[in-house]
């Protein structure tokens, strides 16, 4: 029977257990912060020994084992540490059923746990599997998968595997890989080996294969031998460097479109982060779904970024990257940056904070409603709006540039850099990633610094310093990125790094560009046609001809896709009658021509529903399918034929390639940016046309490149439309247009309408135009004294009135004449902001308008003309298209020709006097030698013929005519045959006025005008007037009021209420041909 110990036994016992005992294993007392001040204890650690026998009372003391101090837990502290695992284990004691849904929980989390693996570096182990699965399979006979991975089999066709595989297969531009890619398929091929090789038991016998057996040595001999006998490339390719001037034109480029503004600042934001960070694509975007799915990426937060208001329009910003290369597993990295904004006026082009807060703001992000009211506020940090906390920073845009209505999705790497090889390539630079910023900035960094700072911030690992780095540095903050990535620091070594900038400047991508540029447009001869020598495509990408088409869709995929879907047609055709075969033969065969057969034809009998389902799911599959392989092709093929082009060999056939057009090219990079020119003519036009237009100048974006963007720009209008900007303003404006024009107006309750239409536009006079200065009291009452001027349309007060006055003067140059010395740092970034969002703002205002009431905004200004006022839009195509085509420079020019109190016109010139009683006849005058401006309306004119959606239009109605010449003279004859005598063909577009039947002159007389009008309206029409209905039917009104003005007869006649009874005339004789209340023309006699 034991002995019990006594109660002095039981208090030292306590005292061993108190976690201030001392740890003889180490050497030193346990301390933490419940621990108190106690004497050493020389205990020694001992052998484990049998567990403590039972208290017994009756038993004599013992002395206490040795193994307790080293191994009995502190007792639990009631109100410390612990204390919430205690109360949630209790509450899982208190309630089974949550008890088995956690144990549930916890073992299906500890049965799954598979070891971490990079997405990439798994895809390309399981491609290796593939691959030896298909290989091997045929060079073993066996397709066993058990037997695949047999140790005999590895060891036999290992060897075999990489020869085949680096034979066999096409590198770029049709040579073998490079060494360093076989390098890689043999690690991938041993890991394989290494994990996946069995023995005959099923066992392991990777490691054992590789080693003993001497197949990893074997295999490294048989690498060695491939890149020596086949002369495998061991060299990288040239790597491509982007610095600030490279930038500079890609951001120019980027800015000329303005259709898809919003995503350009996107981009641009982009490249200037990693221009200044070296950061890589995969911390600003997603590299995989993997990525995605755990929300790596750049978010809308304040741990990740800050940013702070230093003044009037100007922020600094901290941002913070957690997601880089080798740390998205268990152990991240973080660095930061701080953005400051930039010191000289010329780098503002370049100044990220400007192009982040403007891309927020366009997304929504401040409380802010307006540009003004973001730049005069005063708080020292701006505070993003809950919706977009969480959200990514860059994001994903729908087709076309819209913003996805649903959840924002994160850019993806692969997005980022392909989005910046295409503006390379369109800008005339060679197609490259965003590596190219990185590395130029590595190396700018290097020199500038050293290498262990650039190695810092370009996130590789180093263990040096690694303790200071990670617990006292604030490593990438302490570094004024900006200023010493444009020059605006000198420090010590930075003669040598703009020495080094000198040195490569000659050869570099941006003086190339620029020599490419200047050799195109001395090529173009006068006609606009290309010499031999310096191509277009040198510069941009060009469209595959049709010989290059059947090239790409010759492969055997897109072959087999092309016949499965020639199948699915023609069953689908089956199914209706043979008459279907040819309708509509003209269009594609595609969806739509399927649209107008399903409308125009019945199906055959014995055909049902479910059979044209069947039919037309199989047509839509195969369809998507084909034209899915058929554009993959094709972009492959382009993109393999743009790669091979080498602009340095093109410049150098053609002999522009001269030392003197290099260091002309090296001077235009060293003045500042075109988008200096565009922002201060911006801001020009800004401050004209403040307080009076809400339509801002989407023209004023393009950029003065020396590239020829017209099909990108021509569509553009660089009108501001008058259209109220405030409240206050539409009363003033309302009654002054209306007293202005012919068209009556005078109803007190049509004011009242209009006035109320035009105060619900959006007022984008707010959100842009305010002068740059805003703040002081001064800029105030400019303010207030711009916002009580109203529009005047007419010419007399069109020299104080239009913000384009100096545009009608040919002699005046609209450039800038601001002088360098004078230009203002903080307003030019305040115009960089507003010259950005302009386009977008204005697109979002026609949108918004169209969502409202399914009008145009931008005809709101032609109240003289109430048909185009309410002219409504089924969809926003055909208001885009609306908008392309008569929204040009030369269309609203209608608006500057109103004369008050007049039903006459005037030109719009300030240079002339000529007056007209119609728009076309003041249009003719402008184009006329008569007018002392015909140079500058020519031009308006040629841009506006130049629209995208006009020359297409032209170019389908020629080739439309083209193909169906012969067809529409077989089916006019056949009309004459035709049993319905009775049917007249009805004209269902408007022709142009050049190409309307001129009337007979008798016909436009005022008796003939009035027996017409008074007839119009009967059922019976007398034969008399057959073929003045005829003709009428044929004639376009304002053509036919023409005419009869030209002949004397309208002299005392009201022409606007006229016109507006022709139109309703031939309106309803059209309607009446088509009912057969009027009798057709009488046929000719065909028998002679």
């Amino acid at each position: 029977m034991h002995r019990v110990p006594s109660q002095r036994e039981i208090e030292r016992l306590a005292v061993l257990q108190d976690p201030t005992h001392f740890n003889a294993a180490s050497g030193h007392r346990h301390r933490d912060k419940y621990s108190a001040t106690r004497p050493e204890l020389n205990a020694v650690e001992a052998p484990a020994q049998d567990p403590p026998p039972a208290l017994d009372n009756d038993d004599p003391p013992l002395a206490a084992p040795r193994w307790v101090a080293g191994r009995v837990a502190p007792p639990a502290y009631p109100d410390g540490r612990h204390s919430h695992l205690r109360n949630t284990i209790q509450t899982y004691e208190n309630n089974p059923e949550l008890a088995d849904d956690m144990l549930k929980m916890l073992n299906d989390f500890v049965s799954n746990i598979t070891k971490y693996e990079n997405p990439n570096t798994r895809a390309a182990r399981e491609r290796t599997l593939s691959v030896w699965a298909l290989i091997v399979g045929f060079l073993s006979k066996n397709n066993d998968p058990e037997r695949l991975w047999h140790y005999t089999v590895v060891e036999q066709h290992a060897p075999a595997f990489l020869t085949f595989r680096v034979l066999y297969t096409c590198g770029r531009q049709g040579k073998l890989i490079k060494a360093d890619t076989l390098r890689t398929w043999f690690n991938l091929l041993s890991y394989c080996i290494a994990k996946y090789t069995v023995d005959d038991d099923r066992k392991p016998h990777g490691t054992t294969t590789l080693v003993k057996n001497g197949l990893y040595a074997k295999l490294d001999a048989v690498v060695t031998k491939l890149i020596l006998d086949h002369k495998l490339d061991r060299f990288p390719g040239e790597r491509v460097h982007f610095g600030r001037p490279e930038l500079r034109l890609v951001t120019e480029y980027a800015m000329m479109n303005v259709r898809v503004r919003f995503v350009r600042i996107q981009s641009t934001v982009i490249f200037q982060t990693s221009f200044y960070t070296t950061v890589r694509p995969s911390t600003l975007g997603v590299g995989n779904k993997e990525m995605e799915d755990m929300e790596r990426f750049m978010k809308i937060e304040y741990s990740n970024l800050r940013i702070f208001r230093q003044g009037y329009g100007k922020f600094s910003v901290k941002m913070r990257f957690t997601n880089h290369k080798g740390s998205n597993a268990d152990v991240g990295k973080e660095l930061e940056y701080f953005f400051q904004p930039v010191m000289n006026w010329f780098n503002v082009c370049f100044d990220l904070p400007t192009w982040l807060v403007t891309m927020l703001f366009l997304r929504g992000a401040f409380k802010y409603d307006t540009l003004e009211e973001l730049h005069e506020g005063n708080e020292a940090e701006l505070q993003f709006c809950d919706k977009v906390i969480g959200q990514p920073l860059f994001i994903r845009f729908e087709a076309g540039g819209r913003i996805a209505s649903g959840a924002l999705r994160p850019i993806t790497a692969h997005a980022i850099s392909a989005a910046l090889a295409d503006l390379c390539q369109g800008a005339g630079l060679p197609r490259a990633g965003l590596y190219a910023f990185r590395r130029d900035a590595g190396n700018d960094y290097g020199m500038k610094l050293n290498t262990e700072m650039a190695s810092m911030m370009l996130g590789h690992k180093d263990s040096n310093n690694a303790i200071y780095r990670k617990h006292y540095s604030r490593n990438t903050a302490n570094i004024p990125i900006v200023h010493l990535r444009l020059n605006e620091f000198i420090t010590d070594k930075q003669t040598m790094a703009m020495a080094s900038h000198a040195m490569h400047q000659f050869h570099s991508p941006a003086v190339m560009c620029l020599v490419a540029r200047k050799a195109l447009d001395e090529n173009v001869t006068d006609d606009g046609e290309a010499d031999a020598g310096v191509k277009p495509s040198a510069l941009d990408k060009q469209s595959l001809t049709e010989e290059e088409k059947a090239t790409a869709e010759a492969h055997p995929h897109v072959v087999q896709a092309k016949h499965d879907f020639d199948l699915a047609w023609q069953g689908l055709l089956a199914l209706y009658p043979p008459e279907a075969q040819s309708y509509k033969d003209h269009l594609v065969v595609h969806r739509e021509r399927f649209k107008k057969i399903k409308q125009h034809f019945s199906l055959v009998n014995g055909k049902t529903e479910a059979d044209l389902e069947y039919a037309e799911s199989c047509f839509s599959q195969t369809l998507k399918r084909y034209q899915l392989l058929a554009k993959k092709h094709r972009r492959a093929f382009a993109d393999a034929r743009n790669k091979t082009k080498n602009l340095q060999t093109t410049l150098r056939q053609s002999g522009k390639d001269t030392a003197d057009a290099r260091y002309e090219a090296i001077a235009d990079l060293e003045k500042p940016s075109s988008m200096i020119d565009d922002l201060q003519q911006f801001a020009q036009q800004n401050d004209e046309a403040a307080y009076s237009s809400n339509v801002i100048t989407a023209d004023a974006s393009a950029s003065s490149s020396r590239i020829a963007m017209a099909s990108e720009r021509a569509f553009v209008s660089t009108v501001p439309l008058a259209i109220p900007s405030s409240a206050s303003q539409v009363s003033p404006f309302s009654d002054n247009v209306t007293s202005n024009f012919p068209h009556d107006l005078s109803n007190e309750d049509d004011v009242e309408e209009l006035t109320h239409h035009v105060n619900e536009q959006l007022d984008l006079g707010k959100l842009l135009h305010f002068p740059m200065n805003a703040g002081t009291s001064e800029s105030i009452a400019t303010r207030q004294a711009y916002q009580k001027q109203t529009v005047d349309l007419h010419f007399e007060s069109l020299e104080q009135a239009l913000p384009q006055d100096k545009a009608f003067d040919a002699d005046e140059n609209p450039q800038p004449t601001a002088d360098t010395q004078d230009i203002n740092v903080d307003e030019l970034r305040i115009q960089l902001s507003v010259f950005l969002a302009a386009p977008v703002l204005r697109e979002r205002s026609i949108v918004e308008c169209w969502k409202r009431d399914k009008t145009c905004i931008q005809c709101k200004p032609f109240i003289h003309d109430p048909a185009r006022v309410n002219r409504q839009f089924s969809n926003i195509s055909k208001l885009n298209r609306h908008i392309n085509e008569a929204h040009t420079l030369w269309y609203d020019l209608d608006l500057h020709m109103q004369i008050p109190n007049s039903k006459r016109l005037k030109c719009p010139s300030k240079n002339c006097h000529y007056k007209a009683s119609t728009v076309n006849d003041v249009r003719k005058h402008c184009l006329s030698t008569a007018c002392p401006d015909q140079d500058y309306f020519t031009e308006l004119k040629e841009k506006h013929d130049m629209t995208p959606s006009r020359i297409q239009r032209r170019t389908v109605s020629r080739n439309y005519r083209a193909a169906h010449k012969s067809k529409k003279r077989t089916t006019d004859s056949d009309s004459e045959n035709d049993t319905n005598q009775n049917y007249i063909p009805v004209r269902k577009s408007k022709k142009r006025a050049t190409d309307t039947v001129a009337p007979p002159l008798e016909l436009a007389s005022p008796s003939i005008l009035a027996q017409t009008l008074s007839a119009a309206a009967e059922t019976t029409v007398p034969e008399d007037l057959v073929n003045v209905y005829h003709v009428l039917a044929m004639c376009d009104p304002q053509t036919l009021l023409d005419h009869a003005r030209s002949n004397g007869h309208l002299l005392d006649t009201d022409e606007d209420e006229l016109l507006v009874q022709l139109e309703m005339l031939i309106t309803n004789i059209r309607a009446l041909i088509r009912a057969g209340h009027i009798a057709p023309l009488p046929q000719p006699d065909t028998s002679s």
